[in-house]
């Protein structure tokens, strides 16, 4: 899993993460969240692009990136990755 952050825009910042999926995976959410407070989610159906929409602002920060992804059976893997945002 690899994040990019663009540049603000209007006030607001475009962070694109690319996540390299097994084709049996069935979906993927994702959400980025600081202290048990969710900024930005997203999903993906199968292996396709998996695109962040904030929820509410992000200040510049340390922030925990959890990737759930489910696969046909209905088995499910989490991963965790800590990424920093910034201006």
């Amino acid at each position: 899993m690899t994040c990019r952050v663009g540049k603000a825009r209007k006030g607001k910042v475009k962070v694109t993460c690319a996540v390299k999926l097994a084709s049996a995976a069935r979906m993927t959410t994702a959400r980025l969240s600081r202290g048990g407070v969710t900024y930005a989610r997203g999903r993906a159906a199968g292996a396709g692009s998996l695109r962040l929409r904030a929820v509410r602002p992000i200040p510049p920060g340390a922030y925990t990136l959890t990737t759930r992804i489910t696969d046909r059976r209905g088995r499910t893997a989490v991963a965790r990755q800590e990424v920093t945002v910034s201006t």
